[in-house]
């Protein structure tokens, strides 16, 4: 895991070849049509900002910093960074970290898993 609790702007990767249905336990790949209230969306721009799943990450990261940034260990903030990704996937309905693929008119969003979370 990436030891930046913050998500960056999409990463290119291969278009997955997973049905137009996503499922709640379906947390990696999958075309993603409309974003959940509990998404975290990968990027930049006042919408993405402002997504309610963007603030709400940005609320726990802010939790989290002081303790984060004092950790003398890598595995410690590993730790800590995987506890966010944790809880936005166990919110009610289940929080996912979504990049898009395609431009904002024909593309979709895809989960983009724990790893590059």
């Amino acid at each position: 895991m990436d030891t930046d609790p913050f998500p960056s702007s999409p990463l290119s990767t291969e278009e997955s070849n997973h049905s137009a249905m996503v499922t709640p336990g379906d947390m990696e790949g999958g075309r993603i049509e409309v974003p959940g209230p509990n998404d975290v969306l990968c990027g930049r721009g006042g919408s993405i900002n402002s997504h309610q799943g963007n603030e709400q990450f940005r609320e726990l990261v802010e939790k989290r910093k002081r303790v984060y940034l004092t950790a003398r260990f890598k595995r410690e903030k590993r730790l800590i960074a995987s506890s966010i990704v944790s809880e936005i996937r166990g919110m009610n309905p289940t929080g996912r970290f979504l990049a898009r693929q395609g431009n904002k008119d024909s593309g979709h969003w895809y989960d983009i898993g724990d790893e590059k979370a």
